[in-house]
C-alpha cells in the first residue's frame, strides 16, 4: 500500500525534533531527542568484524570485512549480502544496503541508515539498522 500525507513540526538544530503527521491511512505525533553520538567520526575499521544479536530462539550473525563488504545468516535461514558505506567521516551516520536470499516473503533489498552506539564502550554496539530497526525496504522488492 502507499500513503500519502503531510508532516508540520519543529525542528531544533541538535537538540529536538517534534512533529504531528497525518496520512490517508493515520495520524500521530513524533517527539525525538539529539544524541550526540552522532557527532562522533565514523570508520570502516569501526563496523568491520562480526557482529551477533541473538533475541530468544532468533539469532542472526552478520560479518562485515575491511571494505564495508557485509555477509551473514539468520536463525531463520536468511542470507544476507550487501555493504555498508561511510557518508561522513566526521559523522556517526552509515549507509547499509542488504540483499536478502533464501528468506520467503522476506527476500529483497533494504536499503537504510546506521550508527554505533555504545554497550560497555564507545562503539561496541552494532550498527542499530542491522537490529531491522531502521532499516528501508526498497521499492524495487
Amino acid at each position: 500500500m502507499v500513503d500519502s500525507g503531510t508532516m508540520n513540526g519543529t525542528v531544533v538544530e541538535e537538540v529536538s525534533l517534534t512533529a504531528t503527521f497525518q496520512s490517508q491511512a493515520t495520524t500521530g505525533s513524533i517527539s525525538v531527542t539529539f544524541d550526540q553520538v552522532y557527532n562522533r567520526d565514523s570508520a570502516l575499521s569501526y563496523v568491520e568484524g562480526t557482529w551477533t544479536e541473538v533475541d530468544g530462539t532468533y539469532s542472526i550473525n552478520l560479518t562485515i570485512d575491511a571494505t564495508g563488504g557485509i555477509t551473514g545468516f539468520d536463525s531463520d535461514g536468511c542470507i544476507a549480502t550487501g555493504v555498508v558505506t561511510i557518508l561522513d567521516p566526521n559523522h556517526n551516520l552509515y549507509g547499509i544496503d542488504v540483499d536478502y536470499t533464501n528468506c520467503g516473503v522476506y527476500n529483497g533489498s533494504y536499503d537504510g541508515l546506521a550508527g554505533l552506539s555504545d554497550n560497555v564502550s564507545s562503539n561496541d554496539t552494532r550498527p542499530r539498522s542491522l537490529e531491522y530497526q531502521t532499516v528501508i525496504q526498497s521499492p524495487s522488492c
